[in-house]
């Protein structure tokens, strides 16, 4: 059966995508081009230095080295910038899935159709996917690129590992702004709620390095299990990503549920 729903959803956000990883795709050619300046500069030395508060909060020594590719990736990219890229790509497309089809009035239309509404959610569900996915791959393309360029020595196994990581949690925001809009049907909840609960997993990871009662709550941050245990540089984490899996997942059924149980007319 054609996933007519993702097609048009696609098609419809193609020029956006495009704009998206035209965006990404620079970003990381620049970042990544100032390795070997940064590598054979005195930066390492003068981040040694650096207060162990403030190390602990950005993830503690080892997310402070630019003496390897690997250590590089994950203090410029992996640790933040790419994880929220992907995230606010995946919120804008969670955010227009639902409320904003509904907030322009084409929902209605949509529904109009022989379609069900588990199925219209499944399939908005893919085409998240495929874009989240579509930008990971971006980065993971670019990434290989500039490898032998600038000599990062990263290796095609554990970047795919990390790629994927940005991926599950950008996913699983994505399916937050979802979830919210089948909810409320309020474009700005559906915005609000994931961008707020970002910010707080972020927070609770970087204070849990200064604040030792905090250190047991980083579990329950998305943030954590994509990025806490380092993948680029220790490999696949799979118990983190197990959670991110299960997750994602969780949250598109309970997209599922709701948004079957909802008077659109309200």
């Amino acid at each position: 059966m054609a996933l007519l729903v993702t097609e048009r959803g696609l098609r419809d956000r193609r020029r956006g995508l495009v704009g998206w990883a035209l965006g990404i795709a620079g970003y990381v050619v620049l970042q990544t081009s100032f390795f070997p300046s940064v590598q054979s500069s005195d930066l390492q030395r003068a981040v040694a230095s650096y207060p162990k508060e403030l190390k602990a909060f950005f993830g503690g020594a080892q997310a402070f080295n630019f003496s390897t590719g690997r250590g590089y990736l994950e203090v410029e990219l992996f640790s933040l910038i790419i994880p929220a890229l992907l995230t606010i790509a995946a919120i804008a497309f969670g955010v227009g899935a639902l409320a904003g089809e509904q907030e322009r009035g084409t929902l209605d239309l949509l529904l109009a159709n022989p379609i069900t509404r588990r199925r219209v959610v499944a399939e908005k569900a893919v085409g998240m996917g495929v874009t989240v996915g579509a930008l990971a791959a971006v980065v993971f393309v670019m990434l290989l690129v500039m490898d032998p360029a600038v000599d990062l020595r990263v290796g095609v196994v554990n970047l795919a590992i990390a790629c994927l990581g940005a991926a599950l949690l950008a996913y699983g925001f994505g399916a937050l702004a979802m979830l919210a809009g089948a909810a409320t049907a309020s474009r700005t909840l559906a915005l609000a709620a994931p961008a707020a609960l970002f910010t707080a997993a972020y927070l609770v990871v970087g204070l849990a390095g200064l604040v030792s009662w905090l250190e047991p709550f980083r579990l329950a941050s998305p943030l954590y299990h994509a990025t806490g245990t380092h993948p680029l540089s220790n490999g696949l984490p799979a118990a983190n990503y197990a959670v991110l899996f299960g997750w994602c997942a969780a949250t598109v059924l309970a997209t599922v549920l709701v948004f079957e149980r909802r008077d659109l007319v309200r």
